[in-house]
């Protein structure tokens, strides 16, 4: 019974972390789904929790309520653990177009081009997640800006033990002239940028989170640029 007062300031942070969260929209992902129903029998275990230690106090052990309440509480802690299994799993092992496509009603149509047959794994997955994603992402904002289709081509080849990745979309002619400036006006200020972690000056591109991953975050020396080729956005 001593823990029965923290458990009960632990219950008053849950309810309001319910609330916070069902309050407000989300995106319609299944690791939201997991999550949510995580929060539910969260709170349904911890009523139970706090009724078996009320019970376990002023009952004898050897009772049918303390029985039933035990065994709904064990209930609770294998649907809980299966649920927590299922959430993680779909966090780890989601492929980031999946992800991408979930969130935008238009889908991502990829052209590949892969020849590498090198694992990414560790503790530089999520490092190549967010490269993906942002670069998906600059492809998604331009196509919808411009009404054109959600196409991308991404080519991955390894040479001497170097992987070489490149991510390129279409661009329409009236477009490549800005395009190119706005490439120039970021690469002279690049290095500014990054020393400042100002990536937010480049207008949200991802641009300056990516050169850094790829330059200061991943081993070894790597490197991450811009262009044009053949009326495509190349980032290479």
């Amino acid at each position: 019974m001593q823990f029965i007062y923290l458990m009960g300031v632990v219950l008053i942070y849950l309810v309001v972390l319910i609330v916070s969260y069902f309050s407000k929209s989300h995106l319609k992902t299944k690791e939201n789904k997991y999550y949510s129903i995580l929060l539910i029998i969260n709170f349904i275990g911890l009523l139970l929790e706090i009724l078996c230690g009320i019970l376990g106090n002023k009952l004898p052990d050897d009772t049918m309520i303390c029985h039933f309440f035990t065994k709904l509480f064990m209930c609770f802690m294998t649907y809980f653990t299966l649920t927590l299994t299922i959430y993680i799993y779909s966090l780890c092992f989601e492929k980031n177009e999946n992800v991408f496509n979930r969130i935008n009603n238009q889908q991502m149509c990829l052209s590949l081009n892969i020849t590498s047959k090198t694992m990414i794994k560790g503790q530089y997955f999520d490092k190549f997640t967010d490269i993906f994603h942002d670069l998906f992402n600059n492809v998604s904002s331009y196509c919808k800006k411009v009404s054109m289709a959600l196409v991308c081509r991404v080519d991955v080849k390894e040479i001497d033990d170097y992987l070489y990745i490149k991510v390129s979309n279409k661009l329409q002619e009236k477009d490549i002239n800005n395009v190119q400036t706005i490439i120039d006006n970021i690469k002279n200020q690049e290095q500014k940028l990054l020393m400042a972690g100002m990536g937010r000056k480049e207008k949200s591109s991802g641009i300056i989170k990516v050169s850094n991953i790829v330059t200061n975050l991943l081993p070894g020396k790597n490197r991450y640029e811009n262009s044009i080729e053949d009326s495509n956005f190349t980032a290479s």
